[in-house]
């Protein structure tokens, strides 16, 4: 009896012992049977959300994403009917909240009530497989960006070789990209841009903008070059990520019309010149003028005049003396402001009207005029009529030679 006894307290012990572990265990525990859950420890309740009551009354379809259900049920009957399966695998069930969790499961065929049935443990790894989308999601976004830059990237590791390169870089070198790839940096043939590439390496960014020649028989390229490092998980620089832009055509247009500003600089230096000497002419041409009018006026005064008095002071026929007077009156009015009065005022004399305009203005009668300019004396009234008419005297009383006395001081 004692023995007995003693066997089945261990019996009890071993089982509470079981319990136990399976009630803390990490993962969640169940027994799956015909469908529903026969048994879930404290995790379970964890995972689910729900109280053991309610899963114990569930089926695990209850549970299962509707994406996953059909081909994790058709597994667990097979498995049921002794079919061999695969034993680890993950699928999604929906938690009391609506939730979708991710489970890595493994399934253990068992005896439960002596009826079969699986054991099954599983992980709670939906924070893993959330973190491993963001992870792939991020790498396609970044083969995304890698590959169709508009500019040229690449990337290299801390031996300056070249690991991968887009199709913009490729194109840019003409080369094949596999010849790329491994393509050590530090043995290209213009070395301006190395340091640009190796400072990385040091944790700091990278910049260039210069001239590149593949080699010294090829086109002088302009390059901007960006470089920035990649870091291992330990801190360590591992490479570096490099982006160019081929700014040849740019650089060309630049010298063109930096060449083209120079041009038009020079040229309007050239007009500055050209319109200094011009403004020197025209001063010299006014100065000049002036001093013919001035040297005119002289010569006039000092011999013209002089000799003009001469003639009239011989005893001539009437006729001659009136000819000297009417050139001596001709000579003063080049002199005089009236000439130029009559001639830019806009009255439009004639040739005759002027002359007949000073003799009227000197005091000379109708009579005299028509002596003097050997003119009938009809003409000469039809002249001054058409003078009054231009002066704007008809049908006024106004003097005419009033007016054209007025005229000269005007002037």
């Amino acid at each position: 009896m004692e023995t007995v006894k003693a066997d089945s307290n261990h019996v009890h012990e071993t089982k509470a012992f079981y319990e136990a572990l399976v009630e803390n265990a990490r993962e969640a525990m169940c027994i799956v049977q015909d469908g529903c859950l026969r048994f879930v420890n404290e995790k379970c309740l964890e995972i689910s959300g729900y109280s053991k009551e309610e899963l114990l009354a569930m089926s695990i379809e209850d549970l299962i994403h509707s994406d996953d259900r059909d081909w994790v049920m058709k597994r667990h009957r097979l498995r049921l009917e002794g079919k061999t399966m695969q034993n680890v695998y993950s699928h999604r069930i929906i938690d009391k909240r609506g939730h979708v969790r991710w489970l890595e499961i493994k399934v253990v065929p068992v005896q439960f009530e002596d009826r079969p049935a699986v054991m099954v443990c599983a992980f709670d790894t939906t924070e893993r497989k959330l973190t491993e989308d963001r992870l792939r999601e991020n790498e396609r976004r970044y083969r995304s960006l890698f590959y169709s830059a508009p500019s040229g990237v690449f990337y290299y590791d801390a031996d300056l070789k070249i690991i991968e390169a887009n199709e913009r870089f490729v194109n840019t070198f003409g080369r094949d990209g596999r010849n790329l790839i491994g393509l050590n940096l530090r043995r290209i043939y213009d070395r301006r841009i190395l340091p640009c590439l190796a400072i990385p390496l040091e944790g700091k960014e990278g910049a260039y903008e210069g001239g590149f020649r593949e080699s010294p028989d090829s086109e002088e390229m302009w390059l901007y070059i960006n470089t920035v490092p990649v870091y291992r998980v330990n801190g360590e620089p591992a490479g570096a990520i490099g982006i160019f832009r081929d700014m040849t055509a740019r650089r060309k247009t630049e010298l063109k019309l930096e060449e083209r500003e120079a041009q038009l600089r020079l040229k309007s230096l050239h007009l500055e010149e050209a319109n200094a000497t011009l403004q020197a002419i025209l001063r010299h041409s006014r100065d000049e003028l002036v001093n013919l009018q001035r040297d005119v006026i002289v010569n006039i005064e000092e011999m013209v005049f002089p000799l003009m008095k001469k003639i009239k002071s011989y005893r001539s026929p009437g006729r001659i003396a009136g000819y000297a007077e009417l050139v001596e009156m001709n000579l003063k009015d080049i002199t005089s402001p009236f000439l130029r009065n009559l001639t830019f005022s806009h009255f439009n004399f004639t040739h005759q009207e002027r002359q007949i305009a000073r003799l009227i203005r000197e005091g000379y009668k109708t009579e005299e005029i028509a002596e003097m300019l050997s003119m009938s004396r009809r003409s000469v009234e039809h002249h001054r009529y058409k003078i009054r008419i231009k002066l704007g005297l008809r049908h006024k009383k106004a003097n005419l030679r009033t007016k054209l006395m007025s005229l000269t001081e005007q002037g």
